[in-house]
């Protein structure tokens, strides 16, 4: 491969495959700002669980809080700030590897190589461990989800932020993130609802009819999904088009490898002419 060939093959390769990356990456920042504007951005996908927690509200007779403002932050604000922080790093990576595949700089060839060669390596130790136990991720995403449960307002609660837990347990028949304890941390929560004090809100009720048939401390053992945790069910929301996410994670390594097998190229074909050193910012060919 080094031994009197002409590296333009293998830039053309380095140029088309950072290309697809940078695109790539462009479309993973887009989805970020996406998700992190909220339902101004997404608002329209989200009437499925409009429609649901009306249902719940009128059979628990509550004041409706205006469910057009429900909105599901604590989902989609992570997950759009791993989307921008991957892509703004897949992005930079990306350039080096155009302006190396343009052949104006050989230098680059080997900061980009670098780059890629620790994302790439970074990444499928990522995939195996994921692979093998999830659990340190479970861990780390339950964490964050439960301690933004301090701003959950009860039942009545007319913020987006309590909106969008209450649709998402109303919805998904489940409370809190592990279980009912989750509230603990929810300070703002008053607990009382149609003069009845509430051992879960009562949206984790089975039978939504009344707090005082449902979520008092008397029936809240079987009258309630009390240990029945909403992670699984929204880490499933988030990753329902596993087939989609499989493929888009392979081909960002896929095309990682190549860049990697095209930069190796060009520089064991520099070595082959005798050019050990990188030098200063040359045009190579």
């Amino acid at each position: 491969m080094c031994e009197g060939k002409s590296p333009r093959g293998a830039r053309l390769g380095l140029l088309i495959c950072s290309t697809f990356l940078l695109v790539l990456a462009l479309t993973c920042i887009a989805g970020g700002v996406v998700l992190i504007i909220g339902k101004t951005a997404y608002g329209n996908e989200l009437q499925f669980l409009r429609d649901n927690l009306k249902t719940s509200y009128t059979s628990l007779s509550i004041s409706t809080p205006n469910v057009n403002d429900i909105d599901i932050i604590f989902i989609t604000i992570p997950l759009g700030a791993v989307l921008l922080i991957f892509g703004a790093l897949i992005s930079g990576i990306s350039i080096l590897g155009i302006i190396a595949g343009a052949g104006q700089f050989y230098r680059f060839v080997i900061v980009f190589l670098v780059f890629i060669g620790c994302l790439f390596f970074a990444q499928i130790v990522v995939i195996i461990c994921a692979y093998i136990d999830r659990t340190p991720f479970d861990s780390t995403v339950k964490l964050l989800l439960k301690n933004s449960l301090s701003g959950y307002t009860g039942d009545d609660g007319k913020d987006s932020f309590t909106i969008g837990w209450n649709a998402v347990m109303s919805y998904k028949k489940c409370c809190g993130v592990d279980s009912f304890d989750d509230f603990s941390v929810a300070t703002g929560w008053s607990k009382s609802l149609g003069g009845v004090t509430l051992k879960t809100p009562a949206m984790c009720c089975i039978t939504k009819s009344s707090p005082a048939n449902c979520a008092n401390t008397a029936n809240y053992l079987t009258a309630t999904y009390y240990n029945r945790g909403c992670y699984q069910h929204m880490w499933d929301y988030v990753t329902s088009n596993t087939g989609l996410i499989i493929f888009t994670v392979f081909f960002i390594v896929l095309l990682e490898f190549l860049c990697i097998f095209f930069a190796v190229w060009i520089i064991c074909n520099r070595r082959s002419k005798g050019f050990t050193k990188v030098g200063s910012y040359e045009r190579y060919n």
